[in-house]
């Protein structure tokens, strides 16, 4: 059986230069760490892109400083 897991992961950047830096870390990261999962095996991995959550979804997540 195949399946996906979705996934939000917020990341504190700079700009949009270490956003995008960002995205290719964590997408080499999963694949990294997932090699040793040893329940099954990892076939495909993608970070899509990126994009600014909007202030009520900060302030649910209590994201907001």
């Amino acid at each position: 059986m195949i399946t996906k897991i979705n996934t939000n992961i917020f990341v504190d950047v700079k700009d949009e230069d270490q956003a995008e830096q960002a995205c290719h870390t964590i997408s080499t990261g999963l694949r990294e760490q997932m090699s040793q999962f040893p329940d099954g095996e990892v076939i495909f991995t993608q970070v899509k892109n990126w994009d600014k959550p909007a202030q009520p979804e900060l302030e649910e997540l209590g994201l907001v400083e």
